[in-house]
């Protein structure tokens, strides 16, 4: 694939240790190399690390104090959740830092990514202003915003706004607050947004799928064909897929399970791992010995029934020309 015209960034701010799937997460990220990450974070970096993640260790409160200053909001970061609404504000308060990027963005961490520029064509990045990994609206999970004034400052169109942020409540301005502020500026037709469904769900939401089914219809006139997807999936070789369809997404979002789970610290994957499997048990490496064991078995569950039926013709044929011979006789 050819290098991208577009330059990406991705932002995030986190409070607290890290989640023991952080090493695996990386490992995710270091494949995306035209991607980079910048993560502000009260934490010392991570064991794994990669040439497109950067980090800034900064305090909550010195987040709280660059807020007000650059974008005249109050915010109080105490509550780690309410982190989150504040990501609709990485395009003014660290304009020092997406320059020279296209499109700054947020994103998740429970989460593994898959092949990310596979999912953004050049003339979507071209197009649109705005692209987020969900078919109903603007996603907390994986959003870019294309680097310019009008786009940077959206959050002040949404209503209430200061209210929201000022609120001890965590109010999901990243998702719904931005996504009505988007909604409006659209049927102006000041700009473009994107919605696709880019990601695979670990539990199934009937209402969501509802709502997207619905968004599919009255734009395209039909559902057939969307994609929407939950359940276990698998990571290999940077990329990501449903383990019983095998489609492929950008990532695979476990924001469920990872309540349910007792996880052990994964460290750096090593050589003899091909990849990783995800379900609602946790997180299970795959190993490059078990998967020649599993293509072993594959290869037997799939052509054992035909060689056996190709034995049998055979033995028939013979059995069947010798008992001929012998009527003849």
């Amino acid at each position: 694939m050819a290098k991208s015209l577009y330059k990406i960034l991705l932002i995030q701010i986190w409070f607290g240790k890290w989640p023991n799937w952080i090493n695996l997460l990386i490992e995710t990220c270091r494949h995306n190399h035209e991607i980079d990450w910048l993560i502000f974070s009260d934490q010392n970096p991570p064991i794994n690390q990669s040439q497109n993640i950067k980090y800034i260790k900064i305090t909550s409160s010195q987040i709280e104090s660059l807020i007000a200053q650059k974008s005249g909001v109050e915010i109080c970061l105490e509550n780690f959740w309410k982190a989150g609404d504040s990501k609709v504000l990485f395009g003014v308060i660290f304009q020092e830092y997406i320059k020279g990027y296209d499109f700054w963005g947020y994103c998740d961490s429970d989460l593994m990514w898959g092949d990310i520029r596979n999912f953004l064509p050049e003339d979507s990045l071209k197009e649109f202003d705005i692209i987020t990994a969900c078919r109903c609206c603007i996603c907390g999970q994986f959003t870019i915003f294309k680097n310019k004034e009008p786009i940077n400052f959206l959050f002040q169109k949404a209503p209430y706004y200061k209210e929201k942020f000022k609120s001890n409540q965590v109010e999901h301005i990243d998702e719904n607050l931005i996504n009505e502020a988007a909604l409006q500026e659209e049927k102006k037709g000041n700009i473009k947004v994107l919605r696709r469904q880019l990601q695979i769900h670990d539990c199934d939401s009937s209402e969501w799928f509802n709502w997207a089914k619905q968004l599919e219809e009255s734009e395209r006139g039909t559902s057939e064909g969307m994609f929407w997807l939950s359940g276990p999936s698998y990571w290999k070789n940077g990329k990501v897929f449903h383990e019983k369809f095998h489609e492929e997404a950008m990532f695979f979002h476990f924001s469920g399970w990872k309540h349910k789970w007792n996880l052990p610290y994964y460290s750096i994957p090593d050589s003899s791992i091909a990849g990783w499997m995800i379900d609602e048990k946790g997180i299970h490496m795959i190993f490059k010995s078990f998967q020649k064991l599993r293509s072993a078995v594959y290869f037997l569950k799939h052509n054992v029934p035909f060689l056996i039926g190709m034995v049998f013709k055979k033995v028939h044929k013979r059995f069947s020309r010798r008992y001929s011979d012998r009527g003849r006789h």
